[in-house]
């Protein structure tokens, strides 16, 4: 089954008046997004996930996808797969205790077939947002959100005041492409001024891989980069600059966050030996444990 392109997105949603500013804000809506169309003839499905961090919305996308490969009518069977306890396999010892407000929504056709509220609610009204989102992807049907349909389901926030103003962006984080050799995932991202980006491909022609063991790798090395950045030794000298006197990261949380990263470094490894791949521009630095040990051992 050919699946193309897939596209995992950082959506942020919001109404306020013309000139925003941070106190101003009426209404703020912020996750990930993918949306897959299966096709495998007579069965054609649209899969959305959406979800809080863009690894595990990418790592259940996967998971959904591979369930579909298995069995095509696997999201029209009254005895579908439990997918709350998939979402409670991806999630890693490290995110059950440190994003401990992660959430997921997994939709076929623009119903939800998963969703789960935040375990503790710093947001008030959590469930009416997921509930926003489920009327948003019923209305979306699988397909892209436009402005148009979020004007509609925000309709009533809108009316209130006619001086706010609705404000959509999405902005492209992965793109996983398959072609009739390869299979790349790239990603590009710029975040307060900075760019980050990292391309990988396996020849499939020599050593076939298969779209969601793509996208699982994908997810484990943006973790892995994302790690490695909250442990640096200029992000950590910043937050100790920031707050004079107190520890950056909490000792429990930094060794955690090194385990976690150690784990997902040797899962890559395992995927690095498996295939034959190629990075682009290069592999990243933080992938060489000696490399990342002296960069990180002057704060320890």
């Amino acid at each position: 089954m050919a699946i193309g392109t897939i596209i995992v997105s950082r959506e942020k949603t919001e109404i306020a008046p013309a000139k925003r500013l941070p106190n101003n804000i009426r209404f703020s809506l912020k996750n990930n997004r993918v949306a897959i169309k299966l096709v495998n003839p007579p069965i054609t499905e649209k899969l959305v996930v959406r979800g809080h961090t863009l690894t595990n919305t990418t790592r259940v996308a996967s998971a959904m996808l591979a369930a579909f490969l298995r069995d095509k009518i696997i999201f029209r069977r009254p005895d579908s797969p439990d997918l709350g306890a998939i979402w409670e396999r991806l999630q890693s010892a490290y995110d059950r205790v440190y994003v401990p407000n992660s959430w997921i929504a997994v939709y076929v056709n623009g119903k939800p077939l998963l969703t789960t509220s935040e375990r503790e609610r710093p947001i008030p009204d959590i469930q009416a947002r997921i509930d926003l989102i489920n009327r948003i992807e019923l209305l979306a049907g699988g397909g892209d959100v436009s402005d148009a349909l979020l004007r509609l389901v925000l309709k009533d926030i809108l009316d209130e005041n006619k001086e706010l103003v609705l404000h959509h962006e999405s902005q492209t984080a992965i793109v996983l492409t398959e072609t009739l050799n390869s299979v790349k995932f790239a990603s590009l991202e710029r975040t307060a001024g900075m760019k980050r980006s990292v391309s990988l491909s396996v020849a499939t022609n020599k050593t076939p891989v298969t779209i969601p063991v793509m996208l699982a790798a994908a997810a484990d090395l943006l973790e892995v980069i994302d790690l490695s950045e909250f442990l640096s030794p200029v992000r950590i000298a910043a937050a100790s600059k920031a707050s004079p006197g107190a520890p950056p990261i909490p000792i429990a949380q930094y060794e955690a966050a090194t385990m976690r990263r150690r784990q997902l470094t040797e899962v890559i490894n395992g995927f690095e030996k498996a295939y034959h791949i190629h990075y682009r521009p290069e592999r990243p630095a933080c992938l060489d444990p000696v490399a990342f040990l002296a960069s990180i051992s002057s704060t320890k």
